[in-house]
């Protein structure tokens, strides 16, 4: 007799954490970028050091989420240029 079940069991694979973390990192960087400071900023330019610490992060969540192929990568930032202006 075959076994039929509905649910599936929750495997926590790697690659699905690295997913959910992504999908996390994106809600907590898009809501940082879109609210309101309501504090000074007595450092100039820090605003940059979050920019860049949120993009590492979110690119190095990105590689591990999705494992893209080398040559995918390297099409992809060589393109961002022509599509963003």
């Amino acid at each position: 007799m075959a076994k039929f079940t509905l649910i599936k069991p929750l495997v926590f694979k790697r690659q699905n954490i690295f997913r959910l973390a992504l999908i996390i990192a994106i809600l907590v960087v898009s809501y940082l970028v879109f609210s309101k400071p309501n504090y000074p900023q007595n450092i100039p330019n820090l605003d940059k050091v979050g920019h860049f610490g949120s993009f590492f992060g979110l690119s190095f969540l990105v590689y591990f989420a999705f494992k893209p192929k080398w040559y995918l990568v390297a099409a992809a930032m060589a393109a961002t240029p022509y599509l963003l202006s």
